[in-house]
């Protein structure tokens, strides 16, 4: 009997093991197909390499957000603008005219997405601040079994996070993988404002949470603005430069 027991214990932890390790092979190839797809788009266009050659050069501490204005500025300024957070797209509407309307959500909730947004290779080097306000300001969506959340070619304008529910990617008519919860997708279109690379349909019926690029390139600003204001404010905190004018 205690053999048996001890055989039951040890089946059941390789079992969990398996399907551990099965999981993470499914995500690191995810991860390989979407990393193909982005070589892929970089090749066929010089300005998107570029524009990820100036996302990748900003510095994180200096993240001088534009004040979109129609106003004529040196050829450096024109550029160091363009230079929006992680995105490889410029922000063409000000922060301030972004509607920032946040939805409730309980603890679980926003773990799921906050999880799946640094689980996800493309976006887990954002910072603290941005993932709390992309956290907040996501918009539930529901699907049902056999809708199509994605389609490939499709010009893309949403960012998901997947709460509840099992959605298959499909490329070239194939099925690449299936997605439980807790996966955040469609980051690609938002970050390189490119198509979409692969179709996304849902296996089951779906709960998901979802965010326009526009919010997301205005959230990108607005937390580098919040940064330059806190470290302005310290230099003026700092009696010895008290006196030295703004540039």
């Amino acid at each position: 009997a205690v053999v048996s027991t001890q055989s039951g214990h040890y089946g059941r932890e390789f079992k969990s093991e398996s399907t551990s390790k099965a999981e993470e092979i499914t995500r690191l190839k995810d991860e390989i197909n979407k990393l193909r797809d982005v070589l892929g788009i970089l090749n066929k266009s010089p300005q998107k390499q570029q524009e990820l050659l100036d996302s990748i050069k900003e510095d994180p501490d200096t993240d001088q957000k534009e004040d979109v204005k129609d106003t004529k500025l040196p050829p450096q300024t024109q550029k160091r603008q363009r230079q929006v957070a992680i995105s490889g797209e410029s922000v063409k509407q000000s922060a301030v005219d972004i509607d920032y309307t946040e939805y409730p959500k309980d603890a679980d909730q926003k773990a799921i997405i906050k999880a799946g947004i640094l689980k996800n290779d493309f976006m887990k080097n954002l910072e603290h601040a941005q993932i709390r306000e992309i956290v907040a300001c996501m918009k539930p969506d529901h699907r049902k079994a056999g809708e199509w959340i994605i389609k490939e070619g499709d010009p893309g304008q949403t960012l998901f996070a997947l709460q509840e529910g099992q959605l298959e990617v499909i490329k070239n008519s194939k099925v690449l993988t299936v997605m439980g919860p807790g996966r955040v997708f469609g980051e690609l279109a938002i970050l390189y404002n490119c198509t979409r690379t692969a179709s996304i349909r849902a296996l089951t019926d779906c709960k998901l949470w979802a965010l326009d690029r526009t919010l997301f390139q205005a959230i990108m600003m607005k937390t580098g603005q919040a940064k330059q204001k806190q470290h302005l404010d310290f230099l003026k905190s700092v009696k010895l430069l008290q006196d030295v004018p703004e540039a």
